[in-house]
C-alpha cells in the first residue's frame, strides 16, 4: 500500500489511543457502514497494525501510536526546512529524490518498499518507527564525501547517546544497542561531475516495535531496550543533527 486515503487516515487516528471503541461509534464518525469499518479495520492488519475486535466492545490497537506531527517538527528545527510527513510511501528515499526543492525533510508512518544497504528491504511497519530522508544539494562534489556515512553515523550515535540512549556505531553506518541493529543510514547522490551534487540522507530507526518475524538477522528496538523516547522528540533531534553535521560539511 502506497498511500492512504483520507477515511483509512482518520480511522488510524480513532483507534490511535489504543483504547476500545465501538463499531457502531466508528461507523458514524466516519459515516461508513459497520461492515464497511471491519473490512477497512482488517485491511490494517497490512501496514503493521494489530488490532484487537470483540463483540460488544469494538476495536482496539494492541498499543498506542505515537503519529508525527509535521508543523511541529518545523517549529523546532535550527533552520528552516520544509518538512513533509506521509501517511505512507514506497520509500522516503525515492520520495525525496524526486522532489526539487533542496534542503527538505520528508518522514513517513509506514513504507511499502523501505530499504536499507545493499537493497536489502527495510522492515517498516505503520507508526512505530523513525522512517525519515533529507535530501540536500551541494554546490560540487566533495573530495571528501566517501568519509561522510562514518561523520553522519558518528553525530546520529552522539544525538542519541544525549538523549539517554547509549547507541552504538557499528562501520559505517549501523545504529547498535546492546549488540543488536536498531537503526541504519542509507546514503544515495546524484548529479555530474563538476556539478551541483544532490544527497537523499535516510535513515531508520526502530522506536516501538516489538515483534518483527520478516527481520532476518539480529535486531532491537528502543522500546525493547528500555528507552520509551517520544518519536516526534526523537524525530526532532534526529532532523536537527542532520541538519547541523550537513551545513558543516
Amino acid at each position: 500500500m502506497n498511500s492512504l486515503d483520507t477515511t483509512q487516515q482518520e480511522l488510524i487516528a480513532a483507534l490511535s489511543t489504543g483504547e476500545w471503541i465501538s463499531g457502531s461509534t466508528l461507523a458514524q464518525r466516519l459515516a461508513l457502514s459497520r461492515e464497511a469499518v471491519s473490512k477497512r479495520v482488517q485491511k490494517l492488519a497490512g501496514l503493521g497494525l494489530r488490532i484487537e475486535a470483540q463483540s460488544g466492545r469494538g476495536y482496539k490497537l494492541e498499543a498506542p501510536l505515537d503519529l508525527l506531527d509535521a508543523r511541529g517538527i518545523a517549529g523546532q528545527l535550527i533552520q528552516p526546512c520544509p518538512v513533509t510527513v506521509l501517511p505512507s510511501v514506497d520509500s522516503t528515499n525515492r520520495w525525496a529524490a524526486a522532489q526539487d526543492a533542496a534542503p527538505c525533510l520528508c518522514l513517513t508512518e509506514h513504507q511499502s518498499l523501505g530499504r536499507g544497504r545493499r537493497g536489502r528491504h527495510w522492515h517498516s511497519p505503520y507508526g512505530q518507527n523513525l522512517y525519515l530522508s533529507l535530501r540536500w544539494t551541494l554546490p560540487h562534489w566533495p573530495e571528501k564525501l566517501p568519509a561522510l556515512s562514518l561523520a553522519l553515523g558518528v553525530a546520529l550515535a552522539q544525538t542519541l547517546r544525549e538523549l539517554a540512549v547509549p547507541a552504538q556505531l557499528k562501520w559505517p553506518n549501523d545504529l547498535y544497542l546492546d549488540g543488536r541493529k536498531f537503526g541504519g543510514m542509507l546514503i544515495e547522490q546524484a548529479g555530474e561531475a563538476g556539478g551541483p551534487c544532490t544527497l537523499i540522507i535516510g535513515l531508520g530507526l526502530n522506536v516501538a516495535m516489538r515483534d518483527a518475524q520478516a527481520i532476518d538477522q539480529s535486531w532491537t528496538s528502543l522500546a525493547l531496550q528500555g528507552y520509551p523516547v517520544e518519536r516526534n522528540a526523537l524525530a526532532i533531534a534526529l532532523c536537527n543533527c542532520l541538519l547541523t553535521e550537513m551545513t558543516q560539511f
